[in-house]
């Protein structure tokens, strides 16, 4: 047996999921009108019916929605075909929330296309538990800097950039000079401090495009694309002098420190996942060198 109109009605006005119905077109801008909300958009966006009827959906989206979603879903409208995607929308105030979206084509008596459904629920909070996993998974989490596995990824899409544009690429790792005696001498939450503070102020000298990584306990790397040798060692140098003359606070007194650091420059070629492997071990072997040439200097190979 059919449901009846009204039937029909009451459930959608009495959905928990969020459900629009526009007309079938333009698809070009403006784009399709709303013609249809149920209070569960209301709800979620804050928008009454009577401000959105007659307007694109579009007014929803903002500098956050992803193009290649929306590219996606103009292809599927205009296949006249059913999509499935995750969206970022905005809603009245301009606060962000994500939607699962799922849009299907409405025909008519005679089979044309005169409406498009999008039935749409809310799924931020998993969204962003499952953004903030994948920050957490590539962030170190006592500097807030990249870890060893953000940085592998990073260094091989970088490597690949300077292969197509034939440009070097420089490494550096730095080492905390006499670290375990820190450690020994002042306790670990001392030596959390110093670690902290040489994040700082790394992050503050280094250039923006470069990459600063802990990818050890007190191991630190720097990439950066576009930097041949000379430029490397002279920015290098520079990060040197800063934490030579700078200490990390620690309960009211202050810890001095210094760092050896070995630095390497290649130009690109071949394998990304073996030409930053190389570069790590080149630099590695400048960073030991550094060491035994005494400590708090750089070391080039």
């Amino acid at each position: 047996m059919e449901l009846d109109a009204a039937t029909l009605i009451a459930i959608v006005e009495h959905a928990g999921d969020i459900i629009v119905v526009t007309e079938a077109g333009p698809l070009d801008e403006p784009g399709p009108r709303i013609v249809y909300v149920n209070p569960a958009f209301t709800e979620l966006t804050g928008y009454r019916p009577e401000e959105v009827v007659g307007l694109s959906p579009r007014i929803l989206q903002g500098p956050g929605t992803d193009p290649k979603t929306c590219a996606e879903i103009r292809a599927a409208l205009q296949a006249g075909e059913p999509c499935h995607v995750t969206i970022l929308n905005y809603g009245k105030g301009g606060r962000e929330y994500w939607l699962d979206m799922k849009i299907v084509p409405l025909r008519d008596a005679e089979g044309r296309f005169t409406r498009f459904a999008a039935i749409e629920r809310d799924v931020t909070e998993s969204v962003i538990r499952e953004q903030t996993l994948a920050r957490e998974a590539l962030t170190d989490p006592l500097t807030g800097l990249a870890n060893r596995r953000a940085f592998q990824d990073s260094a091989e899409r970088a490597w690949a950039g300077a292969l197509r544009r034939g440009e070097p690429v420089s490494l550096a790792l730095l080492d905390i000079d006499h670290f375990k005696q820190i450690n020994d001498r002042h306790g670990h939450h001392s030596g959390d401090a110093v670690l902290r503070s040489l994040a700082a102020t790394a992050s503050s000298c280094v250039r923006g495009g470069d990459l600063l990584a802990r990818i050890g306990g007190e191991e630190f790397a720097v990439l950066m694309p576009d930097a041949d040798e000379a430029s490397a060692a002279e920015a290098m140098e520079r990060l040197r002098r800063s934490l030579e003359t700078q200490s990390a606070l620690v309960d009211g007194g202050s810890i001095a420190f210094t760092v050896s650091i070995g630095v390497t420059t290649a130009v690109a070629e071949g394998g990304a996942a073996e030409g930053i492997a190389t570069l790590l071990k080149t630099a590695d072997h400048a960073l030991y060198a550094a060491k035994g040439a005494g400590r708090n200097q750089i070391m080039a190979a």
